[in-house]
């Protein structure tokens, strides 16, 4: 996959690691704090689903990177995995934030879906969010260091 002749990965690698840690920074709010969910209901909902995506694209224009410069496998084989985890993990975040969307009570709107339902879905918000940006520093350094490590490294 390329533009203009350039691999694709490191352009769109740029959108997944921007939009990641702000789906899960707005994950985490919302389920922290009650009174913002009227202004961040749509927005978390589209943050989450959009860096899903752009890691879904990250991820598989990786792929198809290593497959075209087949020489780099050893190099990224980590990065390469971290990817993997990665891109389950923004997946599972854009599922947790599209169901606190629908199931999180919005003060001054319609009502939650119990006091269980509740805790079990701010939990499983911030645990996912949390998990997402350990996961997104891990896949993005292990990415730069294969490909900066040896040349700032000498």
């Amino acid at each position: 996959m390329s533009i203009d002749g350039l691999p694709i990965h490191p352009l769109v690698v740029h959108a997944a690691v921007m939009l990641t840690p702000v789906a899960a920074l707005l994950a985490i709010v919302y389920a922290a704090v009650p009174r913002w969910r009227r202004l961040l209901r749509h927005p978390l909902a589209l943050a989450a689903l959009g860096a899903a995506g752009a890691v879904e694209v990250a991820f598989l224009s990786g792929r198809a990177f290593i497959e075209d410069v087949p020489a780099l496998a050893d190099a990224v084989d980590v990065h390469a995995v971290w990817g993997e985890r990665l891109l389950w993990c923004a997946w599972v975040l854009a599922v947790v934030s599209v169901l606190a969307w629908w199931a999180l009570p919005v003060p001054g709107g319609r009502g939650g879906k119990g006091a269980a339902v509740d805790v079990a879905v701010r939990v499983a918000l911030v645990v996912a969010a949390l998990v997402v940006l350990v996961v997104v520093v891990r896949t993005g350094h292990s990415g730069s260091t294969a490909v900066w490590g040896g040349i700032l490294g000498q």
